[in-house]
């Protein structure tokens, strides 16, 4: 018997729900280790965003990345406009099958707005994760020149079914004096994935099947504004790699 729906939708949450014969059944379960991902993912979204999953980022988000790789324009040092922005559409009721993950995905997302910000997203991912996780792609996470002394690095790993998870770590000597945020993007920086929020520089945010990581492959740490509640990105980046994938 699988893993009830509201238990999932709870250590979405990072709610201590589960018993061991939960967790047991989890970590050897594609299914609903896959279905606890994507609850994981939509509760780390709606704590910023509500419904959105992929956000268009601020404008300077993307001039600071083409700087970085480059892809300014000849001559003129300006980069060259982003792409239009695009969100993620939402999803109509399908099967009953798909009405029940959207039953429990709305009460992810009604549940998780209520939640504080900077309650990290993959808090409770270490007690289900299944051994055998190999390393797929590492990146060092390079300072931006306002957050000298800064640094971090970001992992993909991945376990036995397929499923994969960001891990990501960072270090500063500046205090945070808000929420600091991981996002996964394009090298065009639109648009963007919020993964979820660091806690104590950590963070381990499962990555969606449906995310290409030959498409999404920039790692970026942004630092948020205290009690911020625009789901966009603050466009204050901290750290940035790009996976070698």
């Amino acid at each position: 018997m699988h893993t009830s729906p509201d238990v999932l939708a709870l250590l979405a949450l990072g709610e201590d729900a589960a018993t061991d014969a939960d967790l047991e059944h989890i970590s050897g379960c594609p299914g609903c280790r896959g279905e606890l991902a994507a609850l994981t993912a939509a509760a780390g979204s709606a704590r910023r965003a509500g419904e959105a999953t992929l956000v268009a980022p601020r404008p300077e988000v993307w001039q600071h990345i083409s700087e970085e790789l480059g892809l300014t324009s000849a001559g003129s040092g300006t980069p060259p406009a982003g792409p239009p922005s695009a969100v993620a559409p939402v999803p109509a009721p399908g099967r009953p099958g798909e009405r029940r993950r959207t039953r429990v995905a709305a009460f992810v997302l009604a549940a998780a707005l209520a939640l504080a910000v900077g309650v990290g997203v993959g808090a409770n991912l270490d007690r289900v994760a299944p051994g055998g996780q190999r390393e797929v792609a590492s990146v060092p996470l390079n300072a931006l020149p306002s957050w000298p002394g800064s640094s971090g690095r970001a992992v993909v790993e991945e376990d036995g079914a397929g499923n994969r998870t960001l891990v990501v770590t960072v270090s500063s000597p500046e205090a945070a004096d808000g929420p600091r945020e991981v996002w996964m993007t394009t090298t065009t920086a639109d648009p963007m994935i919020a993964m979820g929020y660091l806690v104590d520089g950590r963070g381990r945010f499962p990555i969606a099947p449906t995310i290409d990581l030959q498409e999404f492959r920039l790692v970026d740490v942004s630092q948020e504004p205290a009690g911020d509640d625009n789901f966009r990105h603050s466009g204050n980046s901290m750290l940035r790699g790009k996976l070698p994938v």
